[in-house]
């Protein structure tokens, strides 16, 4: 492991020191010696003892200075070399001598201590040799010395001449451990660059480095290659300026990246920002920041992973257009069969109310002929009502708006209401429908979806069933699942045929047969299933029959709830007698038409019909209606409108209101009966249902008047 380069300087500057030491103290022995010399020929001074002091406190240090920490040897060295420099000013000794010794001891200070130490003994040494020479000028020191003999001795110049060599080789010495030091060094760190180096440019990712300017100090191969530069063309150039599309890099980036450099604002760990390429392109690129601490915790510089992300965003953009437009063609789709399902649900209400009046023998008896000619009418325009509800189902489906109610549903009374409403049918060919469910089983689920599945299956079962077979509808708990299982004796389904089975529209050749069908039955079915957190199968055996399954979640009982009640019609209840006043809001002449032929078998009900809602607000006030049936899609105000203002009006808030209308999705529904309608029939609306609710509301307010 290498060290840093902080730890190698400080390893060097204590071997420095170490060294100065020994050279000093080497250096200083002749020195002194010569100094006792000159006291001994030219006089006895004092101070020159002081020399011997200073030379045995030199090798002290140095022979004690692995007990001796870093910091002590220095200030003893610089102790002895500003004692031996202002001792022999004082004495009046050569001041080039006491100069080389103020300049070692401000080398010494700069090396060893730093920076500020260093000016500040500066300083205190210029001040000191201002303040002896001040003190010389005015002869406040004085020696009895022959300064003629003291000035011109030999043993002075040799000892000024010792000097001046030994300690400037001293400190030459110094300087040249420190360059060899420095030469290594920028050896190891330019070897250490380019292993860096030539690790950056294996990575698959942009990585460049900055100082506190904005001038690249590093860009890997990646970098260079999106850029289109060379390396050298780079290094050093001002990354904003050269890189960035202006006037985004130089008026927006750059002066940003001061500001953080300087503190001014917060560090930007990840942003998005386009570059400039050589051949004038831009790219877009990620790029992920981490910053270089300088000295005294300030931010030095960046190095910056980045990755181009150009074709990504263009995915990306590309994605969400795609999806805007497949959400308008949904929503487009979705508006259109809407209105499909309100255009044919008006003539479809004329053609099946019409046809079941007939069927119920109004206005008089019909010969079989007739009475089989309704048969196909009615059967031909409940299948056209069943196409345009599954077709709507699969549309609400397919476009994830599927509203769900979640609740514990009891599977028992459940099956048993499907299998009463396809008794009919299955009796008409001779099969036989036999059920097995206990109360206790309950599923969390959409109960009118649960039932819509039921019907779909036990529907296939019976339809594609041979005549005289036989349908078993059971149900168990598995674990946390109930599984309900609908098997048939039919004709089963072909192996070729059964990864088709859950498609829409796919009938499995059933369409060459006469036994009527859409093909998205069993496709609702999953669809529906899956929603619920459900899964669906099945199994089939040709010439044995098939078996499908669905599991659910399992609910615990819940408590139980009153069952609903429909409310019915029968020619029997012609009889009964039943009197009020019904305002019907209709701006379709056929259905209106119809509405008439209905109310005939009310003949003490009174039936006024308004083309608008704007007429029938006004007839409201002389008319005073029982009941108010309102179409929601009317000229001018429409029927919600309508609503609000009977129910705004305090005379006419009690009529009770129900919707009659072609708009049949859920969102229509469940707006209509939030709005405040009694409750809301669809296009083309049952006709024995519609004169029972009437009934019912009728009778209703005639107890309550």
């Amino acid at each position: 492991m290498t060290t840093t380069p902080a730890k190698d300087f400080a390893g060097l500057r204590s071997r420095l020191l170490d060294d100065t030491l020994f050279w000093i103290s080497i250096t200083a022995v002749p020195g002194v010696g010569i100094s006792l010399a000159r006291a001994l020929y030219i006089g006895w001074r004092p101070v020159m003892l002081l020399h011997v002091a200073l030379l045995a406190a030199l090798w002290l240090l140095w022979l004690n200075r692995r007990r001796i920490s870093y910091h002590a040897r220095t200030l003893g060295l610089l102790g002895v070399m500003l004692l031996a420099a202002f001792g022999g000013l004082s004495q009046l000794g050569p001041v080039a001598t006491a100069g080389t010794y103020v300049v070692l001891s401000a080398f010494v200070g700069i090396l060893f201590l730093g920076e500020k130490v260093a000016w500040r003994l500066i300083i205190g040494n210029a001040l000191c040799v201002v303040l002896i020479g001040v003190a010389a000028s005015n002869h406040w020191l004085e020696f009895e010395l022959n300064y003629q003999l003291y000035a011109y001795h030999p043993l002075t110049w040799l000892h000024m001449a010792w000097n001046l060599t030994a300690y400037a080789s001293v400190l030459a010495l110094m300087g040249w451990r420190m360059m060899q030091w420095l030469l290594e060094h920028e050896t190891e760190l330019r070897l250490e660059r380019d292993h860096k180096q030539r690790y950056l440019d294996t990575v698959q990712t942009v990585m460049v480095s900055l100082d506190w300017r904005g001038h690249i100090t590093m860009i890997n191969r990646k970098g260079c290659d999106l850029l289109g530069y060379q390396e050298s063309e780079l290094l050093g150039c001002n990354w904003f300026e050269r890189c960035l599309p202006q006037p985004l890099g130089m008026e927006t980036a750059y002066p940003m990246f001061r500001r953080i450099m300087s503190g001014e604002a917060e560090t930007v760990e990840y942003f998005e920002n386009p570059v400039l390429c050589r051949d004038g392109k831009e790219r877009l690129v990620a790029w992920h920041n981490a910053y270089l601490n300088g000295r005294n915790g300030k931010i030095a510089g960046t190095l910056s992973s980045g990755e181009d992300i150009t074709e990504r965003k263009q995915a990306e953009n590309d994605l969400v257009a795609a999806s805007e437009a497949a959400e308008a063609a949904s929503r487009a789709k979705s508006a259109f069969l809407a209105s499909m399902s309100h255009e044919l649900r008006t003539p479809l209400n004329a053609i099946v109310g019409f046809a079941q009046m007939l069927e119920m023998e109004i206005p008089g008896p019909m010969t079989p002929p007739q009475k089989e000619a309704i048969g196909h009418v009615l059967n031909g325009g409940r299948h056209l009502l069943e196409l345009i509800n599954e077709i709507l189902d699969l549309a609400r489906i397919e476009s994830g708006r599927l509203d769900l109610s979640i609740e514990a549903v009891p599977l028992a009374p459940l099956i048993d209401e499907v299998v009463a409403l396809l008794q009919p049918a299955a009796a008409a060919r001779g099969i036989v429908i036999r059920q097995s469910c206990t109360d206790e089983l309950h599923t969390r689920a959409d109960r009118s979806r649960v039932r819509q599945i039921l019907l779909n299956l036990l529907t296939n079962a019976v339809k594609y069933n041979y005549e005289g077979g036989n349908v078993m509808c059971s149900c168990v708990a598995i674990e946390n699942t109930v599984r309900i299982t609908v098997v048939d004796t039919g004709p089963g389904i072909a192996e070729e045929l059964r990864s088709d089975l859950f498609q829409p529209f796919q009938r499995l050749g059933a369409e060459k047969t006469n036994i009527e069908g859409t093909g998205i039955g069993l496709a609702i079915c999953k669809n529906l299933v899956e929603a619920l957190d459900g899964r669906i199968g099945f199994d089939s055996h040709l010439g044995v029959g098939s078996c499908f399954w669905l599991e659910l979640p399992l609910a615990l009982p819940a408590h139980k709830m009153p069952a609903k009640l429909t409310a019915g019609f029968s020619t029997a209840d012609a009889g009964i007698p039943c009197k009020g006043r019904v305002l019907y809001v209709e701006d379709n002449p056929v259905n209106i038409n119809v509405m008439k032929h209905i109310f005939r078998m009310l003949p003490g009900v009174e039936l006024r019909t308004a083309e608008n809602a704007e007429d029938g607000l006004m007839m409201l006030h002389d008319l005073r209606p029982n009941l108010i049936l309102m179409d929601i899609n009317l000229p001018g105000m429409n029927g919600l409108d309508a609503l609000k203002a009977i129910k705004a009006n305090p005379r006419t808030a009690a009529i009770p209101v129900i919707a009659v209308s072609a708009a049949a999705m859920p969102g229509d529904v469940k707006t209509g009966l939030n709005a405040g309608f009694l409750t809301y029939l669809t296009k083309p609306f049952d006709v024995p249902t519609l004169l029972g609710q009437i009934r019912t509301i009728l009778t209703t307010d005639e107890n309550d008047a």
